[in-house]
């Protein structure tokens, strides 16, 4: 919300809206892409870690892995190593996600100093270009021929 309200009061009333529609398809697609890549961490640390551990990562189960049937005959320890490969995964899934959120810090950490309103009062630098490269508008009152 902070940066929402940030990147509003930023813009003038009538970019408004697309400002806010901006921030909003940003987060949707940060957030899908980030969802696909932590998937993606966390096969690969997964299938790494089956493989290191002498298995072939298609023939197990996560389900078998988080909660395994009572007359399964895999041993204790077996369950218990392979459980370790999933924490080990998920280890890696949880650093990658404090890089991202590292990296997102430093980015805001080099944002221009001053207050919003600093920086809103600032002309735009094209508002001069606009002034002189707007084209004559013919009248737009309807002509009555007769």
């Amino acid at each position: 919300p902070i940066s929402l309200i940030a990147v509003q009061t930023s813009v003038r009333r009538q970019r408004m809206g697309t400002a806010t529609s901006t921030v909003q398809f940003s987060r949707t697609i940060g957030g899908a892409l980030g969802v696909n890549v932590m998937g993606v961490i966390f096969g690969m640390g997964l299938a790494s870690g089956l493989i290191a551990a002498g298995l072939e990562p298609t023939a197990i189960s996560i389900d078998s892995l988080l909660n395994p049937l009572p007359g399964d005959t895999a041993t204790a320890e077996l369950i218990s190593s392979l459980r370790g490969v999933l924490t080990g995964a998920m280890k890696g899934t949880f650093l990658s996600a404090f890089i991202a959120a590292a990296l997102a810090l430093g980015a805001t950490l080099f944002t221009p100093p001053g207050s919003i309103k600093q920086l809103s009062d600032k002309p735009p630098a094209d508002t001069e270009e606009m002034k002189v490269a707007q084209p004559a508008r013919p009248s737009s009152s309807p002509s009555i021929c007769k």
